[in-house]
């Protein structure tokens, strides 16, 4: 029996054959997977319904399951001019499950 909140078979699969170089991206439905994944990636969708599972919920279902050596997120450079004039408000949410975490 599972111990944890996981439960998606596709994710559980990709996750067990994970090594430790390996990289997980939590994204919304405008990151251009088709285009941009590499021939070993795994695409996991999650849309049922919009707004129904945010990338929060992913992060902590995931954690129920393995322990994060490191996280990153994506940051456009400060010299673009679509660059955004403040920290994205997703990212404290992504540090506080992450410190919670421990």
């Amino acid at each position: 029996m599972l111990n944890y909140e996981l439960t998606h078979p596709r994710i559980l699969h990709a996750l067990a054959a994970a090594r430790h170089s390996s990289q997980i991206l939590i994204a919304d439905g405008n990151f251009p997977a088709r285009t941009t994944l590499g021939p070993n990636a795994t695409l996991c969708n999650l849309n049922l319904k919009p707004g129904l599972v945010d990338c929060v919920t992913v992060l902590e279902a995931i954690l129920s399951a393995i322990v994060i050596e490191k996280a990153a997120v994506m940051d456009m450079s400060k010299n673009s001019p679509h660059a955004p004039a403040h920290e994205s408000r997703i990212w404290d949410e992504f540090r506080e499950v992450l410190a919670d975490d421990g």
